[in-house]
This record gives structure tokens, sequence and C-alpha cells, in this order.
């Protein structure tokens, strides 16, 4: 009787209404003020709306359910489906939506998709990991201002790997507290091989003189990051630097001028092994 009674009302009413009805039954349906004998036709009527012409009515439907956890999958993976302005605000918010969910959204969405995933007040690791290996700049951006997110190391460095020549990214790598030690020191070397590629800094002391000076304040930082590296994460720094090229005599002569002890000890076990 309600979807009978529904199609019939959408038969004269103009999108504003409808779209005023939408949010009526959303709120209906999430306030739970639809008996038990209504349920099947008020999620008939919410099925119905999914293919409303009217953009206005389906966002009204997506407004009116996003934050509500039980919400018709059938519903909540449609409106997921839908155009970026819809489907962002369910993929933004709803608690229903499960990590695999979340996965095939970043993995198939759109780049808008994708931020608002990002923004969700809590973001899982593997959902992070997913963002990171396939997203944009921008949105890893947003995932990694979002202290809600749980991020693995591994995503750090993915997001390092892949964006790291960004500025505005290795600025929100660096901002983190929990980014591995590993992954802030490429971002400080990939922060001098920008400035040492400055035409700025190179017309000024020439190109050779840029690079030496980007070089030298590189170990310097990387020295002072040292000094702060918890013990557990030392071993990786080591292996870090020695891999890359950077464990050299310069290196370790600041470390102990620096009183580093337990980093030039770590450094020279890995030199000797």
């Amino acid at each position: 009787m309600i979807v009978q009674r529904f199609v019939k009302w959408c038969e004269t009413a103009n999108s504003a209404q409808r779209a005023e009805g939408a949010t009526i039954l959303a709120r209906a349906f999430v306030e739970g003020r639809i008996t038990a004998e209504e349920q099947a036709g008020a999620q008939a009527a919410l099925t119905l709306m999914l293919d409303d012409p009217s953009p206005k009515v389906r966002l009204a439907l997506a407004e009116g359910l996003a934050d509500d956890s039980r919400v018709p999958r059938t519903v909540l993976l449609s409106l997921c489906e839908d155009n970026p302005a819809i489907a962002c605000v369910v993929a933004s918010r709803s608690p229903a939506l499960r990590d695999d969910e979340l996965i095939d959204l970043a993995a198939s969405g759109s780049a808008e998709l994708r931020t608002a995933i990002a923004t969700r007040r809590v973001v899982s690791t593997r959902v992070a990991a997913a963002i990171a290996e396939v997203a944009e700049p921008g949105c890893c951006i947003s995932l990694l201002e979002n202290r809600g997110a749980a991020i693995a190391g591994v995503s750090f460095r993915r997001i390092a790997e892949r964006h790291g020549a960004n500025a505005s990214v290795r600025g929100a790598l660096l901002d983190r507290r929990d980014l591995p030690a590993t992954v802030r020191q490429t971002m400080i070397l990939r922060t001098g091989q920008a400035l040492a590629a400055l035409p700025m800094l190179c017309n000024l002391v020439g190109a050779d003189r840029a690079e030496r000076l980007a070089s030298d304040a590189c170990e310097r930082a990387t020295a002072m990051l040292a000094e702060t590296v918890p013990e557990v994460e030392i071993p990786a720094l080591v292996e870090h630097l020695r891999a890359s090229g950077q464990l050299n005599v310069a290196f370790l002569l600041r470390t102990v001028c620096a009183g580093n002890i337990d980093l030039f000890a770590a450094a020279l076990v890995r030199l000797s092994s």
C-alpha cells in the first residue's frame, strides 16, 4: 500500500516535492517510525527512489540515510554508485559500509569518491592501504591529514614512492608524528633535491654549488633526525641509509659529534657485517 500510494503521488509531484518526500521517508526509516508491517513497503519505496530522474531526490535520500547502520545494502551500494555528489555523501559517512566495500569503491570509483573515503571519521589500515596504492596526491593528503586514519608503515612508504615529488604531499607526510624514520629521511632527501633544482638557487650560486649545499643540509637534517629516532627504529634507519648510499664518513662523523653513539654503533655493526 505504501509503494502504491507513493508511486501515485510521484506521478504528479515535482522534483522539489519528491526530494522532500525522500527526506521524510528516510528520516522515518532512520528514526524507527516505520512499523514491522510497513518495513517491506518502505524498503521498496526507498529502492524506487534510486531510479528517480532528479539527482535532488537521490541526494536527499543519501543525506537522510548516510548516518544509519541499518540501511538496506542494495540501497546503500546503489547510492555509492550514483554520481559523485551523491556517492560521496554515503561513502564519507555511512557506518554500514564494510572495509571490503570501501576498498572496492576506492579501486573503481572517482577521485572525489576516494577522497570522501579518505576523510571518513575512522579509516582502517586496510582501507588506507588501498587508498595509498591507487589515489591521487590530493586524496593522499586528505588521508594523511585525517587523524582518524590508521596508516601502516608500508602505506606511508607507498605514498612517498608514488607522490614524494609533490611538495604538498611531502609536507603532509612530515606532519605525521607516526611517520617511520626511514620515510621521513626519504622526504628530507626529496626536499633537498627539490631545493637543489630551484632555478633561483642555481642561478645564484651555480648548479654544482646548489647541489652541495642541498646535500650538506640533508646530512645535517638526517643527523638531527637520528637524535630523535626511537631505539627500535635505528636498525631500519641504518639499513635505509646504507642502501641509499648515504651512510658515508661525513654522516658518521656528524653522528659521533652529535653524541649519538647508539646510531654510530649500529652503523658500524651494519658496515662490518
